[in-house]
C-alpha cells in the first residue's frame, strides 16, 4: 500500500508538469459525461508515468541525494517500485494501465430532483484498451453479463433497484462503469453530446484555451445544497449554498479558478476568497525560495541531530538552491481576479507558475525520504566527543551490581 501511494503521488506530479503532448481536444475533455453532473473530474494520463520517472532520476543525480546511503536507498526504492507496480498492474489486468489509458474522468450527483438523497456516479477511461480488459475487470469484480432496462448488454453487478453498477463500451477505446442511471443512456446514445454554457462542462475548454491537464468541477443542485446545508456545520453549509458552479482547470504553466454565486452577498465572499489565493499564489515562490535559503544558511551539515538528508542538502546548499530555481521556484506568476458582478463570476488566473509541482515535489521528497523509509536519525551512545545529555535516553543493558562477599561473623565468646 506504501508503495501504491508513493507511484500515486509521482504520477500526480507528472500531470502537473508541462508536458510536450498536445493538449487534449475539447471533445476527450467531456466525452460521455452528462451535463447533470454535480461534481465532475477529469486527468491527463499521458506521459505521467516517464514524468514520473524524470523526476526520479532527476533527484537520484543529485549531490544530496546519492551522498547518503539510506537516501540512495529511497530512491532505488522508488525507482524499482514504479517498474514492480508497473509490471504487477500489467499481469492482474492483461494490460498495462501506464501505457495504455490516456484519460480519465470522473462524474457524480448526491441527490434526485425531489430532494432524495440518492448517489450516482460514472467513470470514463479513454485510451487504446483491449477488447478483452472489461472482461478482466469485470471477473475480478464479480460482475456478470446482463442487459440493463434500456435493452443495452453490460457487465452488471446487481446491487438493487436504486444502485446496480454497469460497465461497457461507449466508443472504440472509452469504457464507463458506474450506478445504471448514468451508464446505459451513454451505451445507448452518443458519446459526444453537447454541453450547455452555463455548465461546469461546457466551460472547462473555455477557460484554459492553451490546454488542459486537468480539471475539478462542483455544480450543486437545490436539492443536494439543501441537504448539504441541513447535515453540516452552518460555515460548510452557507458557502456551498453560495455556489451555483465552482470549476478549477489546470493547463501547462497555468491555472484558472471560476466561482459563479448563487446571490451578491456570496459573490462578494467568492472575491475576497480568489483574492487571497492570488496574493498567496504571488508570495508563495518567493516565501518558499527564501525560506531555503535561510533554512540552510542555519542548518550546520555537521549536527547529528538533523536527518541525513537534511545534512546532505546543508553540505550543498548552493547545488540544492540552484536545482530549485530550476524547477521554476522563482518564476514570478502572472496573477489576475476578473469580476463580472452582472453575472455573479469571479475568476482568478495564475499563469507561468509551477507553484503546484513544486509544492508536490516537496512533499514527496520529504515525506518519502525522511519519514516513510525507516530511521532517518542515527543512533549515538555515550561518547568521548560529546558530554552525556541527561535528558536523552540510551537503551543500554542495564549494570547488574556486583556485592562482594561477605565475611561470616567470629562466633560470640562465651565467657
Amino acid at each position: 500500500m506504501e508503495m501504491f501511494f508513493v507511484v500515486l503521488s509521482l504520477m500526480l506530479w507528472g500531470t502537473m508538469t508541462p508536458s510536450e503532448l498536445p493538449a487534449a481536444a475539447a471533445e476527450d475533455l467531456v466525452r460521455a459525461l452528462p451535463d447533470d453532473c454535480e461534481v465532475v473530474a477529469f486527468v491527463d494520463l499521458r506521459g505521467a508515468a516517464d514524468q514520473a520517472r524524470t523526476l526520479i532520476a532527476d533527484l537520484a543525480a543529485r549531490p544530496w541525494m546519492n551522498e547518503d546511503a539510506d537516501t540512495r536507498e529511497a530512491m532505488e526504492w522508488m525507482s524499482t517500485g514504479m517498474d514492480e507496480t508497473q509490471a504487477e498492474m500489467t499481469a492482474l489486468l492483461g494490460f498495462d494501465p501506464f501505457e495504455t489509458i490516456d484519460f480519465v474522468s470522473f462524474c457524480a450527483s448526491f441527490s434526485t430532483a425531489d430532494g432524495s438523497f440518492l448517489p450516482s456516479g460514472m467513470l470514463v477511461v479513454q485510451g487504446d484498451l483491449p477488447e478483452s480488459a472489461l472482461e478482466t475487470v469485470a471477473g475480478m469484480v464479480g460482475m456478470l453479463p446482463s442487459t440493463l432496462s434500456n435493452g443495452q448488454s453490460a457487465f452488471v453487478l446487481d446491487g438493487g433497484p436504486a444502485f446496480t453498477i454497469a460497465m461497457g463500451w461507449a466508443a472504440d477505446g472509452v469504457a464507463i462503469v458506474g450506478t445504471e442511471s448514468y451508464v446505459a443512456p451513454r451505451l445507448a446514445g452518443p458519446v459526444d453530446a453537447l454541453h450547455t454554457q452555463d455548465s461546469p462542462l461546457g466551460r472547462v475548454y473555455e477557460l484554459a484555451p492553451q490546454g488542459v491537464r486537468w480539471f475539478f468541477g462542483f455544480s450543486p443542485g437545490t436539492a443536494t445544497r439543501l441537504l448539504i446545508s441541513s447535515e453540516s456545520p452552518v460555515t460548510l453549509g452557507q458557502l456551498v449554498a453560495g455556489i451555483r458552479s465552482a470549476l478549477w482547470v489546470n493547463g501547462d504553466n497555468s491555472s484558472v479558478i471560476e466561482l459563479i454565486a448563487s446571490d451578491a452577498a456570496s459573490s462578494r465572499d467568492h472575491e475576497l476568497i480568489l483574492t487571497g489565493l492570488g496574493a498567496l499564489a504571488e508570495a508563495t515562490p518567493l516565501a518558499y525560495s527564501a525560506a531555503v535559503r535561510m533554512i540552510f544558511a542555519v542548518l550546520s551539515p555537521d549536527d547529528r541531530d538533523l536527518p541525513d538528508v537534511f545534512r546532505s542538502m546543508a553540505r550543498h546548499r548552493d547545488d540544492l538552491i540552484e536545482y530549485l530555481d530550476s524547477i521554476g521556484i522563482l518564476n514570478e506568476p502572472e496573477v489576475n481576479v476578473e469580476i463580472d458582478a452582472a453575472t455573479s463570476t469571479t475568476r482568478l488566473s495564475i499563469n507561468n507558475s509551477n507553484i503546484f509541482p513544486l509544492l508536490t515535489v516537496s512533499a514527496i521528497q520529504m515525506a518519502y525520504l525522511t519519514l516513510g523509509r525507516g530511521d532517518s536519525y542515527e543512533s549515538y551512545g555515550p561518547s568521548d566527543t560529546y558530554p552525556p545529555d541527561p535528558y536523552y535516553y540510551y537503551d543500554e543493558p542495564a549494570i547488574e551490581e556486583v556485592v562482594p562477599p561477605q565475611e561470616a561473623p567470629e562466633p560470640a565468646n562465651p565467657w
